[in-house]
């Protein structure tokens, strides 16, 4: 089974900060170690943000971090939140 791009972009973001779960990270950072275009990582970051998956943080020390504990996430509760919000896009 193939993922769609945008599914395997939401967990590539999530394994990414799930490396250092209370660290901020940018998207430009996600982007650079993935080789992903910054403008496809920045629709994904707003998705998972309205998921509950991350924070995003639009201050002075702004990023993207997660919301829970990596232990937390279940990735069949990511695969069936992402499925249903691919849907509704």
């Amino acid at each position: 089974m193939q993922l769609p791009p945008y599914v395997d972009y939401s967990l590539l973001v999530l394994l990414y900060l799930s490396r250092a779960p209370n660290k901020f990270a940018t998207i430009t950072e996600i982007s650079e170690y993935y080789q992903i275009p910054k403008n496809h990582l920045t629709k994904v970051v707003q998705s998972l943000t309205q998921l509950g998956f991350i924070i995003n943080v639009k201050e002075k020390s702004h990023g993207i971090k997660l919301a829970k504990t990596p232990s937390k996430i279940s990735i069949g509760e990511v695969m069936h939140k992402l499925k249903v919000s691919f849907c509704l896009i």
